[in-house]
C-alpha cells in the first residue's frame, strides 16, 4: 500500500483552495482601492433641499446597516443613501438625522459620478441648520474601517488555508513514515 500524495489528501487541497481564494480577494481588494479611491473634499458637490419623508435605517446586511432619504432640490428629487450606516461609531449627531422630519431644509454633498449615474447617490457629509449630521471625516473613518475589516477577512482566508495545507501535509507525511518504517 503506498502513501496517499498531497493531492488526494482533502485537507491539503481545501487549504490550497482557500489560501489560493484569500490572494485572489487581497489583490483584488489592492487594485480596487487604487482604482476606487474614496473621494476627496474637492470632488464632493452640495445639493440643498428639503427632505422628503424621512430618514429610513435598514436591517443589516452583508455590508452592515445603510440608511435611505429623498432631498427635494427645485424640482428634482435625489434618492441618498448612507452607506456603513452601523459603523459610522463616534457621530453624535446621527440621531439628530434620524430625527428629522419631512421638510427639513439639509444639505448634502455627493460625488459628480454619483448624482450622475445612480439614483441612489451616495452621500458622504449631510448638514441641517450649518450643523454636520455627518462629517466628511465620519464618512471616510467608517469606509476606511469597512475596508480594513474586509482586509483582515481575507487574511483570516488566507491563515486558514495555510493551516489546512499544513494539516495535509502532515498527514501525509506521516503515512509515508508509516510506509516506510513497514518496509
Amino acid at each position: 500500500m503506498r502513501p496517499r500524495s498531497l493531492g488526494d489528501i482533502r485537507q491539503f487541497g481545501l487549504g490550497l483552495f482557500l489560501a489560493v481564494i484569500g490572494v485572489i480577494a487581497v489583490i483584488a481588494f489592492l487594485l480596487l482601492h487604487f482604482f476606487l479611491p474614496p473621494p476627496a473634499a474637492g470632488d464632493l458637490r452640495p445639493i440643498s433641499g428639503s427632505l422628503v419623508g424621512r430618514v429610513e435605517v435598514h436591517a443589516p446586511s452583508r455590508v452592515g446597516r445603510w440608511a435611505l432619504f429623498t432631498v427635494q432640490s427645485g424640482n428634482i428629487n435625489v434618492g441618498a443613501r448612507i452607506n456603513n450606516y452601523g459603523f459610522i461609531w463616534d457621530c453624535n449627531a446621527t440621531p439628530n438625522l434620524l430625527q428629522l422630519k419631512d421638510g427639513a431644509e439639509i444639505t448634502v454633498w455627493f460625488t459628480e459620478k454619483d448624482i450622475a449615474g445612480r439614483t441612489d447617490a451616495l452621500a458622504w457629509r449631510i448638514q441641517h441648520a450649518g450643523e454636520d449630521l455627518l462629517s466628511l471625516e465620519q464618512s471616510l473613518g467608517a469606509y476606511h474601517a469597512q475596508q480594513e475589516r474586509f482586509f483582515y477577512f481575507a487574511f483570516g482566508v488566507i491563515a486558514s488555508g495555510i493551516a489546512l495545507m499544513l494539516w495535509g501535509w502532515r498527514l501525509a507525511s506521516s503515512e509515508q513514515r508509516k510506509v516506510s518504517n513497514a518496509l
